[in-house]
């Protein structure tokens, strides 16, 4: 499952149907946030049911399409 629509939650700010592809690398997704947030990179930790995304790769990280 390459593509999938995650919701991202920054402070107060939600961001539905933020699209993920998994075959990019995990700092793509990270690009992303930055778009959204302004939050460098290097500076986010994104977490999804208590496991940490790596830059290096998506093991581990079990993502969900947002179901609404």
């Amino acid at each position: 499952m390459p593509k999938v629509s995650v919701k991202v939650k920054w402070g107060k700010e939600m961001y539905p149907d933020v699209e993920v592809n998994t075959d990019d690398e995990p700092v793509v997704f990270k690009a992303q946030i930055f778009a959204l947030t302004g939050v460098q990179p290097e500076r986010q930790k994104v977490v999804c049911k208590g496991v940490t995304l790596r830059d290096d790769s998506w093991a581990n990280f079990k993502l969900t399409n947002v179901s609404n």
